[in-house]
């Protein structure tokens, strides 16, 4: 564990959907190992009492910014927030949810490209501006073998799996 929180000291963490549940778990732990944490959700009071937990419980700094995942133009707010209130991004943790339950035949078009736009979608937009804003792909992108401090974790929820594998049979 000490291990750890050394490499993750000082770095800046991206957590999507962090105003309660496996976001915000995230977040706080990343936040225990000395990481500035940058998170966002839809709704802005849950999320603004998440951050202030946040910097209650390890002293760190918190940034909560509102925004829908699903929303291209709410994804470029929320990473340029981040970017200048701490210049980069160092860790990126993609996480949100996936169609509503349901079994496969329930789940309407509209569901499933809402899905689609917050599982896919949001994470391609939010890896397309976090990368390039960072110091070293800024500075060795045309070096393939320097080895890019990047962290991105993709957290689904749920997303129906197990009730389109059973569709299948």
């Amino acid at each position: 564990a000490r291990s750890r929180r050394r490499k993750t000291r000082s770095k800046i963490a991206l957590v999507c959907a962090a105003s309660q549940g496996l976001g915000f778990a995230v977040a706080d732990e990343l936040a225990a190992e000395g990481c500035s944490i940058v998170i966002c959700s839809r709704g802005l009071e849950n999320l603004e009492k998440a951050a202030a937990s946040i910097r209650d419980n390890h002293g760190g700094e918190a940034l909560a910014v509102a925004g829908d995942l699903s929303i291209t133009a709410d994804v470029e707010r929320i990473v340029a927030a981040g970017l200048e209130k701490f210049s980069q991004i160092d860790i990126l943790v993609t996480n949100g949810g996936g169609p509503p339950a349901g079994n496969f035949e329930s789940i309407s078009a509209e569901a499933w490209n809402d899905a689609t736009r917050v599982v896919l979608t949001s994470v391609l937009d939010l890896t397309r501006l976090v990368l390039p804003a960072h110091p070293v792909f800024r500075h060795h992108c045309d070096d393939a073998a320097v080895p890019q401090p990047r962290r991105v974790v993709t957290a689904l929820m749920d997303c129906g799996e197990d009730r389109v594998a059973a569709t299948g049979q």
